[in-house]
């Protein structure tokens, strides 16, 4: 399979801004009140679906060497696509197969509500507060490996980014 580099972060941006509008759709309490709790339910499991097509493709953007080291002229030219790989020294491979098992999980969460069909106060429990697997593993690319030296002995690139990981680490605490 080939794809164009630029076609592929615009099909992860896509991906991405379909599942956050279907994720504001459903937090709408005018939406739920129209449609109902199975619906709604719905609404956030196709969510779910889109973030992980995303995240998948942001994958296979980080284990392709042609997509990722791309200039002005090369990142409209067809390059094939590395559907396996191993590259565990690779941070921008490693946020993105994290990332991606985080949002696998994060689909078994937003199933979960859909099939068990609980009230709204039980259903926002389930989606919003996935369970600790998928919560851990799709907010560590962020907010863990911008460490640096102290994890996987990665050096970092810049003096702010060990700013960053207290923001993006903190909010886990509520789900632990």
């Amino acid at each position: 399979m080939t794809l164009r580099p630029a076609g592929l972060n615009k099909a992860i941006a896509c991906l991405f801004m379909v599942g956050s509008a279907l994720f504001l759709l459903g937090s709408v309490p005018a939406y739920v009140n129209a449609v109902g709790a199975t619906a709604d339910s719905i609404t956030y499991f196709i969510g779910s679906i889109f973030f992980t097509a995303a995240s998948f493709n942001q994958l296979l953007q980080a284990q392709t060497p042609a997509m990722t080291e791309v200039d002005a002229d090369s990142q409209y030219r067809q390059a094939a696509v590395q559907f396996k790989a191993w590259l565990p020294h690779d941070r921008n491979w490693l946020a993105a197969i994290t990332q991606f098992r985080g949002t696998l999980f994060f689909n078994i969460s937003t199933f979960a509500a859909l099939a068990h069909n609980v009230t709204v106060k039980q259903e926002d429990r389930r989606i919003w507060r996935p369970d600790f697997y998928g919560s851990t593993l799709s907010r560590s690319p962020q907010g863990l490996l911008p460490l640096g030296r102290s994890l996987c002995g990665l050096r970092r690139r810049s003096r702010r980014q060990p700013l960053i990981t207290p923001l993006l680490a903190g909010p886990m605490d509520a789900e632990l």
